[in-house]
């Protein structure tokens, strides 16, 4: 007779968030990037990952690497994650004059239950440059 084990102790998904540039100019790009990653030890179902571009940008665009996302309310379905694998969305916002900067990314939902929630959110923020220019006429005994 054969036995499969069932691993126990639910489905630990990871949420990390980069960004890049560190310090962009206003009216710049900034590409930040959700990784959801499932750390086991069960193969988790119906992932979903809370994720939206704050006031202090422009939404671009957003690019997941598998799953939905919803721009207008920043859910992301991932759907199933392997033990060991992951799954990334890029989100990509112009950058305004005035913040918030920060993004957060949450997971929101899984199947079976994830034993570590201490992992379950993270954030990335930028700290966007802005330019002065000043004009100023010629300076005396200057043509």
């Amino acid at each position: 007779m054969i036995v499969l084990a069932t691993p126990r102790g639910g489905a630990d998904v990871s949420v990390s968030v980069g960004a890049s540039p560190a310090n962009p100019g206003v009216a710049s790009v900034v590409t930040f990037t959700v990784t959801a990653t499932n750390l086991g030890p069960s193969v988790a179902t119906d992932v979903q990952v809370s994720s939206a571009l704050p006031l202090g940008y422009l939404f671009q665009s957003a690019a997941p690497s598998q799953g939905l996302y919803n721009a207008v309310t920043g859910s992301w379905s991932i759907g199933t994650l392997i033990t060991s694998a992951s799954a990334t969305l890029t989100l990509r916002g112009l950058v305004l004059p005035l913040g918030p900067y920060a993004v957060t990314a949450t997971r929101t939902a899984s199947t079976p239950a994830d034993p570590n929630a201490g992992n379950d959110s993270a954030s990335a923020g930028v700290t966007p440059v802005v330019l002065v220019v000043t004009s100023e006429g010629p300076r005396d005994g200057e043509d």
